[in-house]
């Protein structure tokens, strides 16, 4: 897949905008500022100062003066690199499949593992939604079970109240076909510019921004991958065109790493469920007839 990072820094910034005018007494803790401006500053957010203007969060400049303020989301550069993943990844799931079976939980020192658990068929196990107790016919919480192999479809059973041999009855979804990918990474930088007529307000908010994505560069690296963060600043000349209005611009750059993979091959199938039928010999079989 390839992340489009505008819509993740605009979500984010509209999230974080809409937290503080609903809480602006919040910047109190981020910006350190005299306390004239920093009121000044929460009435601007609030918008409960004559005329105020919401501040919109734009892809590109703003084309008129009635955009403004906004904050606007470019890219400065784009660059391809292999320093990590190198040509292809180890494939990607295209079409998921939910199943309902009845399981049992296996709980024997010969088992393989060593905490009791079942084992599901139809693998690799994307998600385990809902594990019942036949015999309660109640459903356990989620801390009493765990995924800890999807390949091999084991997952640990931590209710104490079920042995070895009882029956549960198991939702989840598991993949049923991949297709190869290229994957690649690449190395990205975003100007995130601040555009206001008011020189004060525009560095105020300039500062409030880095807060908003330093306050959530865990969540950009676990949820949007966004790798390897790093922000500079500057500020930038105004733009003639805009005359006799004078616009204010000071910009954020954000540089960072992420990954990218397009699809690059015919699907396949994977496992859909294995059975065993194996005899059974005692212990002292030798393999042969004893004609003797």
């Amino acid at each position: 897949m390839i992340p489009i990072v505008e819509d993740y820094l605009s979500e984010l910034i509209e999230k974080q905008l809409s937290y503080l005018k609903g809480n602006p007494n919040h910047i109190d803790k981020i910006l350190r500022m005299s306390p004239s401006k920093l009121f000044s500053l929460k009435t601007f957010i609030e918008g409960k100062q004559p005329n105020t203007k919401p501040i919109r969060v734009i892809r590109g400049y703003p084309r008129e003066p009635t955009q403004l303020p906004c904050i606007a989301i470019l890219l400065s550069s784009e660059e391809e690199t292999q320093d990590s993943l190198g040509d292809h990844g180890e494939g990607s799931i295209t079409s998921v499949n939910s199943t309902t079976i009845e399981a049992r939980i296996i709980d024997r020192p010969n088992s393989g593992y060593d905490m009791p658990h079942i084992k599901l068929p139809n693998v690799p196990i994307e998600h385990v939604s809902e594990i019942v107790d036949n015999a309660l016919g109640m459903k356990l919480a989620d801390e009493d079970y765990e995924l800890v192999n999807p390949q091999k479809g084991i997952v640990a059973i931590y209710d104490t109240d079920l042995d070895d041999g009882d029956a549960v009855t198991v939702s989840f979804t598991h993949a049923t076909d991949g297709e190869e990918e290229l994957e690649t990474m690449y190395d990205l930088t975003y100007r995130i510019e601040v555009w206001t007529s008011n020189g004060d307000l525009t560095v105020q908010l300039y500062h409030l921004l880095k807060w908003t994505l330093m306050s959530k560069r865990d969540e950009l690296v676990s949820i949007n991958n966004l790798f390897k963060q790093k922000l500079s600043g500057a500020d930038f000349e105004p733009v003639p065109a805009y005359f006799p209005e004078f616009v204010y611009r000071r910009a954020l750059s954000l540089a960072c790493t992420t990954h990218a993979s397009v699809p690059n091959g015919e699907a396949y199938g994977y496992i859909d469920s294995v059975e065993v039928n194996q005899t059974e010999y005692p212990s002292n079989f030798t393999g042969g007839e004893d004609n003797g």
